[in-house]
């Protein structure tokens, strides 16, 4: 009964109710959201002392963001409801504290600034789905902001009204500096630099400067310090560093930033709101919002000058939400003088409708996409119960993708095995390998092959298959074949086919019979076998290189020794493969779309 009267006084509060739609709403986004690229590799992991032992490593080899890196592996070790819950929620909370440092009371807070506010960070910041939705990049920026965002709030409400803290505060204060300047190199930058301006502006302003301020201060420079020197910074740097000089990266840099703003307007817009209203705020308010604006600006012109050349999109994300911070200040001290009231209601009713319209879109993106990740996620346990560890999975891609998916610029499972993303993939479903392939190709191809055929990669493992297969059409072609290839030719030998010196050729075998057709130039074989249309060419392009039954092609359009197995019987395929060269004995499977 106590919890239902908590929870009943907590919705008479017209604020919390608004948080809490804010949140549901940000939940059914999460829900539909599916893992991709580095939340596979972040979710491989054996328990907590292992979560540490890799972010440990990473931070020596890769990248030194360990605290945001640490959420992302503790999320990804839970089932996802548990993180589209907490993220919901962290969103939430992440515009309560904007419109907190722009009220400097949180007892101030307005429900309808709040919606604002709401409508307006979904509307303006770049790549919302990478940044919000996606799972490690949620932990890399949302939740970062979160922290740095609370700690910084510490000193925004003692600027706005000084208060009495314990001794004792001072050492928290410490470690949560140190938390917050761990978090995200140019936005932890910019948090530091609000910091510096308020204590300097506490100092011209002849106040005792509390030692509390000094020890977060000092916490959040030796964590941004840890986070910056990684070694792990270093050796990620030399991927991404240019061989063109400053000036060929500080152009790239810059005008990416550009384009970013072409392309999502959203920080012009909060820049135009910006003076509309600096004009019309209170004195103090307004030196308060130009220190925060200053710093947005600073965030995204450090990004500039790095000697590395940038992709911008996610990375102003920190530096969206210091200005939007920056906006709610002037906001709340206009709406203080009691001016914009009319016009402030006709705005939030135009960004409500326009939100509406984003979101709506946004569902549908995220539930198509959702429902290819369905079908890919029940086929691959399908065929590992039926013994197939190296299946191939359809891509996950769409025309609809909007910049509000997690999936928009972001790679999926890649057409080799060998690729970070699949190996982690492989490991967190308890395969060998995964590839991926087109998803049309998989529609054809794949989704109702023989788990027995598709398992085997290796070539010797599969001519010996192949053998013991005279229930089965089998065909075969390849596109023009060098000297190079003779050990490849050699592998068919065992079926009783030979090229006979010549450099391309098709065969067909079928219940211990073989129809031959080789030459040195482009050629073809033909043949209706139960009441099926077979066609087969070889050419010296790999794309026409084909084997079709019925008009209806199997091959992927690879280089080398392409084989196609079918059941005459079922009227499907059973397999598709390719082998050359450059793969060795491994069979390749994958069809990239142009």
């Amino acid at each position: 009964m106590k919890l239902m009267k908590r929870i009943k006084t907590y919705y008479e509060t017209p604020l919390h109710r608004v948080m809490t739609v804010t949140a549901v709403l940000l939940f059914g986004l999460n829900l539909l959201a599916i893992p991709t690229s580095d939340d596979f590799r972040y979710g491989v992991n054996s328990g907590l002392s292992d979560i540490f032992a890799r972010e440990v490593n990473q931070y020596f080899t890769w990248t030194g963001r360990s605290v945001a890196h640490l959420i992302a592996r503790i999320f990804l070790s839970f089932p996802k409801p548990v993180f589209d819950l907490c993220n919901s929620i962290c969103f939430a909370y992440v515009i309560w504290l904007l419109n907190a440092h722009g009220a400097g009371d949180q007892n101030r807070i307005s429900p309808s600034v709040y919606a604002f506010s709401a409508f307006f960070v979904f509307l303006t910041v770049p790549l919302f789905g990478q940044t919000v939705l996606w799972e490690t990049g949620a932990c890399n920026y949302l939740w970062t902001a979160a922290i740095l965002l609370s700690f910084l709030l510490v000193y925004r409400k003692e600027s706005h009204e000084p208060g009495n803290h314990r001794r004792s505060f001072c050492l928290g204060m410490f470690f949560a500096g140190v938390a917050a300047g761990w978090t995200n190199e140019n936005t932890a930058g910019a948090m530091i630099l609000i910091v510096l301006l308020i204590l300097i502006d506490t100092f011209h302003q002849n106040r005792r400067i509390p030692l509390w301020m000094i020890t977060g201060l000092a916490g959040a420079l030796i964590g941004f310090v840890l986070m910056v020197t990684a070694p792990g910074n270093f050796i990620r740097g030399q991927a991404f560093t240019s061989d063109n000089g400053f000036a060929y990266t500080f152009t790239h840099n810059l005008t990416d930033g550009i384009r970013v703003f072409a392309e999502y307007p959203g920080q012009i817009a909060e820049w135009i709101l910006f003076g509309l209203l600096i004009g019309l705020a209170d004195r103090n308010e307004r030196k308060t919002a130009l220190g925060y604006a200053f710093a947005s600006a600073a965030a995204v012109y450090a990004m500039v000058l790095t000697h590395m050349p940038l992709l911008y999109d996610r990375s102003m994300f920190g530096s969206t939400l210091l200005l939007t911070a920056a906006d709610l200040i002037l906001l709340y001290s206009v709406l203080q003088k009691g001016m914009l009231p009319a016009l402030g209601k006709s705005v939030l009713a135009v960004l409500s409708v326009l939100s509406l319209f984003r979101y709506g879109y946004t569902c549908a993106d995220l539930f198509y996409t959702r429902h290819l990740y369905g079908i890919r996620e029940a086929w691959v346990k399908e065929q590992r119960e039926a013994g197939n560890l190296n299946p191939v999975v359809p891509q996950i891609g769409s025309e609809f993708l909007t910049s509000y998916n997690p999936m928009y610029g972001l790679s999926d499972l890649v057409v080799y095995p060998s690729g970070p993303d699949n190996q982690a993939y492989a490991e967190l479903n308890g395969l060998e390998s995964v590839v991926s392939t087109a998803y049309s190709k998989w529609k054809t191809i794949y989704e109702h092959g023989d788990p027995e055929y598709m398992n085997i990669t290796g070539l010797s493992d599969y001519i010996s298959l192949l053998q013991n297969s005279e229930d089965k059409l089998i065909l075969i072609t390849c596109s023009t074949l060098t000297d190079g290839d003779a050990s490849l030719k050699a592998a068919f030998e065992p079926l009783g086919i030979s090229w006979n010196g010549k450099s391309n050729g098709c065969f067909l075998l079928y219940q211990g019979s073989i129809l031959i057709n080789t030459g040195s130039e482009s050629l073809y074989l033909e043949q209706n076998i139960g009441g099926h249309y077979i066609y087969l060419s070889s050419s010296d392009d790999p794309e026409l290189s084909d084997i079709t039954v019925d008009q209806i092609e199997y091959t992927n359009d690879h280089e080398g020794i392409s084989v196609v197995v079918y059941d005459l019987s079922s009227g499907t395929v059973c397999d598709s493969v390719t082998w050359n060269r450059d793969n060795g004995s491994y069979g390749v499977r994958s069809y990239e779309e142009s």
